[in-house]
């Protein structure tokens, strides 16, 4: 199964750019998708700092191109 899945594909672009913001902090993990909070999940996994990947499941991708534009990663100061 999936740990947090977009529950509102109607979100995605699929003709153009979307934006992925990504929070972690300690064992939690909140996800937004072009400005709409997505996902927040609590999980132990999490605890220990790791890689950073960018996965696509299994299914049909034909001609499916990932790309990323302007990553950024910084320490989280005060919000």
């Amino acid at each position: 199964g999936f740990i947090a899945k977009n529950p509102d594909a109607e979100l995605e672009k699929r003709d153009g750019w979307n934006t992925m913001r990504i929070r972690a902090v300690g064992d939690e993990l909140t996800t937004w998708v072009n400005g709409k909070q997505t996902a927040h999940v609590k999980d132990s996994a999490f605890r220990k700092p790791g890689s950073i990947g960018v996965q696509v499941h299994p299914g049909k991708f034909d001609g499916l191109k990932v790309s990323l534009r302007n990553p950024r990663i910084r320490p989280l100061g005060k919000d």
